[in-house]
C-alpha cells in the first residue's frame, strides 16, 4: 500500500466513531505494522538553553565556601560548625546566564537571570520575594517551600556517598547499562574525579543526565553539567567572593518600590471548606475515567482519555494516564456524526511512559515526557482545582445555593463557584494575575445546559468564556463539550503504539526530535 495512503487512513480511522462493539483503535491499530524505536538524526553541538534554577542547584553548590577558606583537606565537626556561622557567600554562574548566590550563616539566597528577573529567598523565616522588569511592585508570598538548611557534608548536598570517592573499581557498578559511572579527569591542571549519571531519554535510548567534577583532596564539588529538558547541557562553576547582595537593589532592581503580599500561608481549612473540598475530591473520582469528549470552541478537538488522574492541593497530574487528542481547523469543524471527518493537523498520544507530538501539516513530530501537553481536558474544565483554598463570601451566590472558593498561588488566583446539586461543578470562574496595576482580570468561565451521563453523573454541554485583555475588546467565546464514556469491555487507548505511529510516519518523512 502507498505509505501516503496507509497513513491517511490511519488518522481518519482515528477520529470516526466509536464502533458499537469494539473499540476504534484496536481496529486501528490492528492495521499497523511492528515497528523499531526510530532514531533521530544526530543534533550538530549542544544548543544550551536558558533554564531558571532550582533548589536543588542552590543544594549542589551549597558547602563549598566554607572549605575552601581552610587550610586542611579534612575538617573536624566542630570546623565546619564554626565555618558555617561565619557569613560566607557563594556565587554560581551557569553558562545560561543565570547567577545565584547563597550568604550560608543566614539561610538566606538570591537569584538573577539573563532578562534581568531576580528573587530573593529567606529559607529560614520562608519570605520569598520575585521581580521582573515589567513590574512596579515586588512579589512576595509565604507559601510553604523546603527549607535552606546547614548541610552536614559537601557530598552529601550533591547527593553522593564519600565512599564512592575511593570505592575501588572492582566493586562500581557492572554491566552494559551502569546506572553511574566513575572516572579520573584533568581539568585546568587539576586532577578531579568525574561521575556519570545515566536515565532514558522519551525514545528510551541511554544518556548522560548529569556530570559532576569532584576535587578528591578536599572532597568539594568543582564542576556540574545537568541535561536540560530539549535535550541540551547546561554548566555551572562556582567562586567564593567574601559577601554578595544584601537585597534586590544589588541585582538591579528598582530601590524602594513598594512590596505587595501576593499568597500567604492560610490556616486550617475551616470545617464549611474542608467539607466543600471534600464533596468537590468525591465528585471527581465519580466522573468517568474511559471515554471520548468531542470538543467544539474556536477549533474542533476530539480526546480520548483512558485511566485515572492524580490530583491533590496543585491539581491534576496527567502523567500515568493514557490520552489522544485530535485538532481540526476551525473552518472544518461539523458534526461529528453527519458528515466525513477531516483529516486532523495536530495528534497528541500520551501513553503513560512518554507523549508524541505529530503536527501532520508540517510533518514534525515531537517526543517528551509523558504528560497532557496542552489538551483541553473536560475534568480540569469541570473542577479547576489546585493552589491554596480559602473560602469566598459572595452573599448573592450563596443564596442561589453555589460555594465560592478562591485557589490562589503565587502571581494567579481563580474564584471558582461551585454547585452542590450538580457534582459540585464550577458553574462560574474568574482569573486573575498580576500585572503592574495589581490583580487583573483576565477570562471568566460560565458552565451552563448541564446534562446527566449514565449513573446520574453531571457535566456541562456549554462553556461561555469572556477573555479580557488591556486595550482590547472583550471577546466571547462559545466551547460545546459532548461526552461518551466506553463500555467495560471497550478499551480506548489500551493497545496504541507510539512506535508504530512513529514507523507510519518516518515513511512520510517526518522530522522527529526527542527530549
Amino acid at each position: 500500500m502507498n505509505p501516503h495512503h496507509e497513513l491517511e487512513e490511519l488518522l481518519q480511522c482515528l477520529g470516526k466513531p466509536l464502533p458499537p462493539e469494539n473499540s476504534l483503535v484496536d481496529k486501528v491499530m490492528d492495521r499497523l505494522p511492528n515497528s523499531p524505536v526510530f532514531t533521530p538524526s544526530n543534533r550538530k553541538g549542544l544548543r544550551i538553553m536558558r533554564s531558571s534554577l532550582g533548589l536543588s542547584v542552590s543544594v549542589l553548590v551549597l558547602l563549598a565556601v566554607w572549605l575552601l577558606s581552610l587550610s586542611a583537606p579534612e575538617l573536624t565537626l566542630a570546623e565546619l560548625r564554626e565555618a558555617i556561622g561565619r557569613e560566607h557567600c557563594l556565587h554560581v554562574e551557569f553558562d545560561t546566564g543565570d547567577e545565584l548566590w547563597i550568604l550560608l550563616g543566614e539561610h538566606q539566597s538570591w537569584h538573577r537571570d539573563r532578562n534581568g528577573n531576580a528573587a530573593y529567598h529567606d529559607h529560614r523565616r520562608n519570605i520569598h520575594q520575585q521581580w521582573n522588569p515589567q513590574l512596579s511592585f515586588i512579589m512576595e508570598d509565604h507559601l510553604s517551600r523546603t527549607a535552606l538548611g546547614p548541610p552536614s557534608s559537601p557530598l552529601d548536598a550533591v547527593g553522593l556517598p564519600q565512599e564512592w570517592l575511593t570505592t575501588p573499581n572492582a566493586d562500581l557498578p557492572s554491566g552494559d547499562s551502569p546506572s553511574w559511572t566513575r572516572s579520573t579527569e584533568s581539568v585546568e591542571g587539576l586532577r578531579l574525579i568525574r561521575f556519570d549519571f545515566f536515565g532514558q531519554n522519551s525514545l528510551k535510548q541511554r544518556v548522560v543526565k548529569r556530570q559532576l567534577w569532584v576535587d578528591p583532596q578536599t572532597k568539594l564539588p568543582v564542576r556540574v553539567r545537568q541535561r536540560l529538558g530539549d535535550g541540551s547541557y547546561r554548566d555551572g562553576r562556582y567562586s567564593f567572593p567574601q559577601s554578595g547582595p544584601r537585597s534586590l537593589a544589588d541585582l538591579g532592581v528598582p530601590a524602594n518600590l513598594p512590596v505587595r503580599i501576593i499568597s500567604d500561608v492560610q490556616p486550617a481549612s475551616e470545617p464549611e471548606l474542608a467539607r466543600a473540598l471534600k464533596k468537590i475530591d468525591e465528585a471527581i473520582g465519580r466522573f468517568p475515567t474511559r471515554y471520548r469528549a468531542l470538543i467544539w470552541g474556536e477549533e474542533m478537538q476530539v480526546l480520548y482519555q483512558d485511566g485515572l488522574p492524580q490530583w491533590d492541593e496543585s491539581g491534576f497530574y496527567w502523567g500515568p494516564v493514557k490520552l489522544c487528542r485530535l485538532r481540526y481547523d476551525a473552518s472544518e469543524v461539523r458534526l461529528w456524526d453527519w458528515f466525513e471527518t477531516p483529516q486532523p493537523w495536530s495528534i497528541l498520544l500520551n501513553d503513560g511512559q512518554r507523549r508524541v507530538d505529530y503536527n501532520t501539516r508540517e510533518n514534525r513530530i515531537r517526543i517528551g515526557p509523558r504528560g497532557r501537553g496542552n489538551s483541553i481536558i473536560p475534568m480540569e474544565c469541570f473542577w479547576p482545582i489546585g493552589g491554596t483554598a480559602t473560602r469566598l463570601n459572595t452573599p448573592g451566590k450563596n443564596d442561589a445555593g453555589l460555594i465560592g472558593i478562591r485557589f490562589e498561588g503565587v502571581n494567579w488566583r481563580k474564584d471558582c463557584w461551585f454547585d452542590p446539586a450538580h457534582d459540585h461543578i464550577a458553574v462560574e470562574q474568574i482569573d486573575w494575575n498580576v500585572d503592574s496595576d495589581g490583580w487583573c482580570r483576565t477570562e471568566e468561565h460560565r458552565l451552563t445546559d448541564l446534562r446527566q451521563l449514565p449513573g446520574d453523573r453531571w457535566y456541562p454541554a456549554m462553556r461561555i468564556t469572556t477573555l479580557h485583555r488591556p486595550g482590547l475588546t472583550d471577546e466571547t467565546i462559545v466551547t460545546l463539550f459532548h461526552i461518551q464514556p466506553f463500555q467495560a469491555r471497550e478499551h480506548p487507548l489500551a493497545q496504541f503504539d507510539i512506535d508504530r505511529l512513529l514507523q507510519e510516519a518516518r515513511k512520510q518523512g517526518a522530522t522527529v526530535t526527542t527530549d
